[in-house]
């Protein structure tokens, strides 16, 4: 049986509302089948349903929501082969055990919820989005004219979280990057293991949203952002690669992340070139999450930067926060900073020789 829920056609069609598909547009399909993953660039949504149809049932059909360059790499998408945010997302997910499928209840939950942030956000100038069930949650999609480096659409997944998120249901945090992929609808969703009341579905397109909707500007999602109370904090600083740590006597040692992976016995898929900030790092997607096990489906990652920075990922909204640090506390325990204990030593002298004076 073939991942496709439906025809290939009703599924290009549910893929072209979907995504806002503009004829020409380079999309990015990817496919994730246990350990596996395959991929492949398309022009068109009957292309991306044509390459849906020759996988699996069981496998995780996904599309990246952002158009790609034409220039794009031959390997998985990446930030930087995005040009241009044409599309913002919200998904509505419900809060469950990691491995299982939504119940009918838990469905309903994030309908609801989902129907109640629409409400606020029409009611803030926002146009009618896209509605879709992804199978275990439900998503809403708007046309966007953002820049790639605009930090409004994650600003505004944690404000909308912060306000409407329960113990229920939460609103994703993680999926603000512009080359993050979404579930392809008109496929099947098998995630996890079906039980009588939470059964494998079909991702499907349910309200095709606004007829001739604008797309939204970063002006809009600061109206929403200041509604929210969110607009007058100070903005994050933008995520740079650290330089490599120095002392008095030079430059700290670089680690060597595959020997400390093998070391702690981490599973992992290997070692990949990874285009980073400041040149060519290395990548290792972990077989599954140190801090949740039932994310085993490459959502979890250690990257090096050229620099030799380390940095720690997982996908999943509840694992978000995790950085490596806390990565290295999980596995070796509380870390003792040395030059932070040296900083601070030098800093009770300084103040000794001060009074003492």
């Amino acid at each position: 049986m073939s991942a496709l829920g439906t025809t290939p056609a009703d599924c290009a069609r549910q893929l072209a509302v979907q995504f806002g598909w503009q004829r020409g547009e380079r999309r990015e399909v990817r496919v994730l089948h246990g350990s596996a993953k395959r991929r492949a660039l398309v022009d068109s949504p009957a292309a991306a349903a044509a390459f849906a149809c020759r996988q699996p049932r069981g496998a995780g059909v996904y599309v990246t929501m952002n158009a790609l360059a034409a220039t794009a790499a031959d390997r998985f998408a990446a930030d930087v082969d995005v040009p241009h945010r044409v599309r913002f997302a919200l998904d509505f997910d419900p809060v469950r055990p990691s491995g299982t499928p939504a119940t009918d209840a838990q469905l309903d939950a994030a309908r609801a919820l989902g129907a109640e942030v629409e409400r606020f956000l029409v009611a803030h100038g926002w146009p009618v989005p896209v509605r879709m069930d992804s199978g275990n949650g439900v998503h809403a999609y708007w046309r966007t004219d953002l820049g790639t480096a605009s930090p409004q659409p994650r600003a505004l997944l944690k404000a909308l979280h912060a306000r409407f998120g329960t113990d229920r249901v939460a609103v994703d945090v993680t999926i603000h990057n512009p080359a993050r992929i979404m579930r392809a609808a008109g496929c099947w969703n098998c995630k996890g293991t079906e039980a009588p009341d939470a059964p494998h579905r079909v991702a499907c397109v349910t309200h095709a949203g606004e007829p001739g909707a604008r797309a939204l500007e970063a002006e809009d999602f600061d109206a929403v952002l200041r509604a929210l109370g969110a607009a007058d904090r100070a903005p994050e600083p933008a995520k740079r690669t650290p330089a490599p740590r120095r002392y008095a006597g030079g430059e700290l040692p670089r680690l060597d992340v595959g020997a400390w992976l093998a070391r702690h016995c981490i599973a992992h898929r290997g070692a990949r070139e990874w285009r980073c900030a400041d040149g060519i790092g290395t990548r290792w997607v972990l077989a599954a999450c140190p801090f949740n096990v039932g994310h085993d489906r490459g959502e979890a990652v250690v990257t090096q930067a050229a620099s030799g920075a380390v940095a720690f990922r997982c996908q999943h909204h509840g694992c978000a926060a995790h950085s490596w640090r806390e990565l290295r506390e999980l596995i070796e325990g509380p870390r003792v900073d040395v030059l932070d204990m040296f900083k601070k030593a030098g800093k009770a002298l300084r103040r000794e020789a001060n009074d003492a004076r």
